[in-house]
Formats: C-alpha cells, sequence, structure tokens
C-alpha cells in the first residue's frame, strides 16, 4: 500500500520546487518586452530619418526644376529637363521609397509662396517657381506602433524644407 504524505497548508505555501521555472518566464518575458520596445522605438527613428531625407530630396528636386528650367511640365515629359509640379514631387518622392515605408501612406505637399530668399529678388512674371523665389516641401507619414499599449493612436511624423529655386 503506498503511503501518502499530509501536508498541512503552510507546508505547501513555503515550499520552493518550481519557483526557479516562474522567475525565468517572468524575467523573460519582462526582458522580450524591452527588447521588442527598442526595436519599435528603432523603427520609429529610421522612419523620422526618411521623413527628413524625403523633404530635403523633394524640396532639392524643386530647386533645379523652376520655371525656366526646361518650359515643358515634368507630367508631360519623360526627360529630367522638366518644370516640376507639386504632382511631380509627390510623385518623385513615392518613387524613391526606403525600404519598410509605404509609398501610399506618404503625403507630400509642395508650395511657391511667391517670396524672396536670402539670396535675391522674387521675379513673380513667369510664376512663383521663378528663380530666386522660395519653394517648401512638406512631407508627412504616419507611424503606428506594433505593439498593444493602451490608447495606442500612432504619431504623425512630418518635415519641411524650403530652399531658393536656382532654375
Amino acid at each position: 500500500m503506498r503511503h501518502v504524505k499530509h501536508l498541512r497548508a503552510g507546508e505547501v505555501l513555503c515550499e520552493e520546487t518550481g519557483s526557479t521555472l516562474l522567475e525565468t518566464s517572468l524575467c523573460l518575458s519582462l526582458v522580450l518586452l524591452v527588447i521588442l520596445g527598442i526595436m519599435e522605438c528603432s523603427l520609429a527613428v529610421y522612419t523620422e530619418h526618411y521623413v527628413e531625407w524625403a523633404a530635403s530630396a523633394g524640396a532639392r528636386y524643386a530647386t533645379v526644376r523652376g520655371s525656366t528650367y526646361s518650359g515643358t511640365m515634368c507630367a508631360t515629359s519623360n526627360s529630367n529637363y522638366c518644370e516640376a509640379g507639386a504632382s511631380d514631387i509627390q510623385n518623385y518622392i513615392r518613387t524613391n521609397v526606403a525600404p519598410g515605408i509605404s509609398a501610399s501612406n506618404i503625403s507630400v505637399t509642395a508650395s511657391w509662396p511667391g517670396t524672396s530668399g536670402a539670396s535675391g529678388a522674387c521675379d513673380t512674371a513667369q510664376g512663383s517657381n521663378s528663380p530666386g523665389c522660395m519653394v517648401t516641401v512638406t512631407v508627412s507619414y504616419p507611424f503606428t506602433f506594433m505593439l498593444p499599449a493602451p490608447l495606442n493612436k500612432g504619431i504623425t511624423l512630418s518635415a519641411s524644407r524650403s530652399t531658393i529655386i536656382s532654375q
């Protein structure tokens, strides 16, 4: 016949079998959560860097494609020698998208306020995209964290660049 050991409640609570497994699982889950959080923040910084680059690249694209550059609009020409409009700048940025960034979520706004830059006068007789005038390109991108968090609505990353049109 088997002997069954009868334990009192206090003896069961003081027993330490299985405590290592429990402590390890708690610590590993916290470590994995921290690692995934670091990866999420790194992805957000990567996305912000791309948004900054895209605004600068769009402004450079518009800077060298002003009203006196060629006379034809880029949308009607397959040439790189053309006058850039707002949709051309948007297409340029969306075709040069970084890995991991969704081109359809990128919002690009280009404006030509018709004001002079620091280097000279803006002659708007040929349009507000004439040499010497300012061009401003604003890029925004919605970033949503993958990890579930309370009230995780994401953030919108945006950057704006203004340059003086040279051609």
